[in-house]
């Protein structure tokens, strides 16, 4: 049986009806995922709902639009989700390492550290081959039956490094 990273959808609610299918057709591939469209957040920080989901959750689905390029909200649960990524401690839920993933939604540019990891560029492309590509990239690798000991999670590379695009 194919196991699925747990996913939480970053996302500005101007695009909610656009996230909210991607997230309805992820569901029905089988991905448990976590998605916002009530607007949770609460004051000038992130709501305690939001903060547990990033915890418990081993993959950050950004939905990258204009909107979202410019939500300060999107911008504090890349953030929150990161300083996670890099945490040695929080690195893994259980056994499962976190992973980040970008995907593209408009002809926009991806911004911040984000820009020099794998993404999945959706702009002009069919949703449904898009969505199969995210659940391919949602597989978490077998584990094997006596695992090793952790290694240091890697750290996201700096601005400088070289972005290797998922190719499609």
């Amino acid at each position: 049986m194919t196991a699925y990273h747990t996913v939480f959808i970053s996302h500005a609610h101007a695009d909610n009806a656009t996230v909210a299918d991607y997230a309805a057709r992820l569901r029905a591939k089988g991905i448990d995922l976590w998605l916002d469209l009530n607007d949770a957040q609460k004051g000038h920080d992130l709501s305690d709902d939001i903060t547990d989901q990033l915890e418990r959750r081993t993959a950050f689905l950004l939905m990258v639009t204009a909107a979202s390029n410019e939500s300060r909200w999107v911008k504090m649960e890349l953030s929150n989700y990161i300083s996670l990524y890099n945490n040695k401690q929080k690195y893994l839920v259980n056994g499962v390492e976190r992973i980040i993933l970008p995907i593209r939604l408009e002809d926009v540019a991806i911004h911040g550290r984000v820009a020099f990891t794998n993404w999945i560029d959706a702009v002009g492309r069919d949703r449904q081959q898009v969505i199969d590509e995210i659940v391919r990239a949602l597989q978490v690798a077998a584990q094997p039956a006596h695992p090793s000991p952790s290694p240091a999670p890697p750290h996201l590379p700096s601005p400088s490094a070289e972005r290797q695009p998922i190719p499609i």
